[in-house]
């Protein structure tokens, strides 16, 4: 009997779930079955709309290069079937915003962020109301970052609404599509649990989505932005209570160590302290400093390193080619740029990269 119900959706081509370690997982398809052992290629981790586009997942092209690590082969015990919801994509598409969450809670409980963000982010889209005299999310740019400014809408008319900023109180006219959410005072709460669950996902899938290596700074970013808004909207709220300061610290913890993944270490370390001033006995929150601590030692002691190495290139290079000896070799040149691109996420990058461009252009000169 078991061996019927499985021809029928294990067999080539189909999509299937399979682990990729101990607590996450992802879909594959099939390209082979044997009788132990069944051969996949994964499916692109990057999350994909299911209707409209995300309020805060990046939207990213779908990766055209495949390489060995694409492929896998796992035991057969080892293959799921997708969940009855998955396979009915093209069915009934009239279910609640709790359903959507739901569905969310139960692809991220198996480990398959992928799956689960655009459950997340429907729920958002559906619950999103911009309406006059409700208020709603913006995001704005700044030098280093985002910030996400909570503003009552006064107006809407042509494609633009008038709005009030909560905590400034000055007044804008900006266009619909300049707002991320519209809060909603019934699925308040479900907009806050959906806001933190995708920046979960995104913390998850800049682990190991790293091709192309673009994607774990965009994951990150999004996860910025999503505890940003949550952030945002618990600050708007007058009562501090016990459940309020759990999503506070859950908030300032992910944040910073989503930070903390684009080498930003200074609003890393302000979201942990932040964090520690709320709840000075949060052993998760000193657990987590000292690792940060950790890590921008590491990152100091090779951002020395990196720059020493570049003056003893600019100095070699000088100095052999006054001498008329061989010149610094092609591949030490094509070395330098990687320097600045491991230093340009840093704090400090604006103040390092101009110097390491100039010694770059110095050492390319002397040495041509």
């Amino acid at each position: 009997m078991v061996a019927t119900e499985n021809e029928k959706w294990l067999e080539v081509g189909a999509v299937v779930r399979i682990p990729r370690d101990c607590k996450r997982s992802g879909r594959a398809i099939i390209m082979s079955v044997d009788a132990d052992q069944v051969d996949l290629l994964w499916e692109d981790a990057a999350p994909r709309p299911r209707r409209a586009d995300f309020v805060v997942c990046p939207r990213l092209k779908e990766s055209s290069s495949t390489n060995d690590e694409d492929e896998i082969s796992v035991p057969t015990g080892d293959v799921k079937k997708l969940l009855p919801f998955e396979q009915d994509m093209g069915g009934d598409t009239t279910f609640s915003p709790d359903v959507m969450k739901d569905r969310g809670d139960t692809l991220l409980r198996m480990g398959d962020a992928s799956a689960a963000v655009p459950w997340y982010e429907e729920a958002l889209k559906e619950t999103s109301q911009i309406q006059v005299g409700g208020t709603a999310l913006l995001m704005e740019q700044g030098k280093n970052d985002v910030k996400i400014l909570a503003a009552d809408i006064d107006c809407l008319e042509d494609g633009n609404a008038d709005i009030t900023f909560n905590k400034s109180g000055s007044e804008a006219v900006v266009t619909l599509n300049a707002i991320q959410l519209g809060l909603s005072v019934k699925y308040l709460n479900l907009q806050i649990r959906s806001l933190l669950n995708i920046a979960r996902c995104m913390l998850q899938l800049a682990e190991f989505d790293v091709n192309p290596s673009s994607r774990p700074a965009l994951y990150r970013h999004g996860a910025v932005i999503a505890c940003s808004m949550v952030l945002e909207i618990l600050s708007m709220e007058e009562n501090d209570d016990e459940d309020d300061l759990h999503l506070t610290l859950t908030c300032y913890l992910l944040r910073s160590k989503a930070h903390a993944g684009r080498a930003k270490w200074r609003p890393a370390l302000k979201d942990v302290d932040d964090l520690l001033q709320r709840k000075p006995q949060s052993k998760e929150g000193h657990t987590w400093k000292k690792e940060l601590l950790s890590l921008i030692k590491k990152s100091d002691r090779a951002n020395k390193k990196l720059v020493k190495s570049m003056c003893g290139w600019i100095q070699g290079a000088t100095a052999e080619t006054s001498n008329n000896e061989t010149p610094v070799s092609q591949t030490e040149i094509a070395e330098a740029p990687k320097a600045i691109e491991n230093l340009q996420q840093t704090d400090f990058s604006f103040v390092i990269t101009p110097l390491l461009v100039l010694l770059v252009a110095i050492l390319v000169y002397y040495t041509k």
